[in-house]
């Protein structure tokens, strides 16, 4: 009797982990606030030109050297691109490899602020349809908007999913579209604003990603 309880008691157990929704905070997948993000262009190799003329860049990564414990952050600018006003950019990500959680996007708006150091926003998303919003200064990140579930994220490995950011100047308001549906308005309000600069790329490696088991394969098309 006491081991059907007991198996009982497990199946309900079960059950209700089965039904409770995903909770991101569970494991981060982002940047640890105020932690220091690294750029290691190297790992961001440009590539290839698909049918339309858009240029791929590819984030590959198997060593251990940018593996910790509390997870490490990598990040590129794009190459000979001068610092220009930011008014739209639209770039498609995809990742093949890697945790599911750990985020992956772009950077805009970068530049070397006096008093400041090193500048920008981050856009990023996840393969659970999670998207979040942050802001880099002197070279630490602060998150603006932490994971955010949308709809118009496509689940998994291997989906694609378009991300348009936009900036009025008037109102200074960037506009955050995904797969051409609008799912944020936001504004950078804390000094250095943040409305022009160079552009780039973003990427998380989770405690959870297992090197050189299974290595961090990301592709960008803009």
């Amino acid at each position: 009797m006491v081991k059907i309880k007991y198996g009982f008691i497990f199946v309900i157990l079960f059950i209700c982990s089965c039904l409770t929704p995903y909770d991101p905070q569970e494991e981060s997948g982002l940047p640890e606030e105020d932690g220091v993000i690294t750029l290691v262009e190297e790992l961001f190799t440009e590539g290839w030109y698909d049918e339309e003329g858009r240029k791929y860049t590819v984030f590959l990564l198997n060593d251990n050297t940018y593996w910790s414990e509390n997870g490490y952050t990598l990040w590129s600018l794009e190459k000979g691109a001068g610092e220009e006003s930011f008014i739209r950019r639209n770039v498609l990500v995809s990742k093949i490899t890697g945790d599911k959680i750990a985020g992956y996007g772009i950077v805009i708006c970068h530049k070397m602020r006096i008093g400041y150091g090193e500048t920008m926003l981050t856009i990023m998303i996840n393969t659970e349809q999670n998207y979040a919003i942050g802001k880099v200064t002197g070279g630490n990140y602060k998150s603006l908007k932490s994971w955010t579930y949308s709809r118009y994220l496509a689940k998994g490995y291997g989906r694609s999913n378009e991300l348009t950011l936009t900036y009025e100047k008037e109102n200074k308001e960037y506009t955050l579209s995904i797969n051409n549906n609008e799912v944020e308005k936001f504004k950078d309000e804390t000094e250095p604003v943040c409305e022009g600069g160079r552009n780039g790329y973003i990427v998380v490696i989770s405690p959870q990603d297992k090197f050189p088991q299974t290595p961090i394969e990301i592709t960008f098309l803009e």
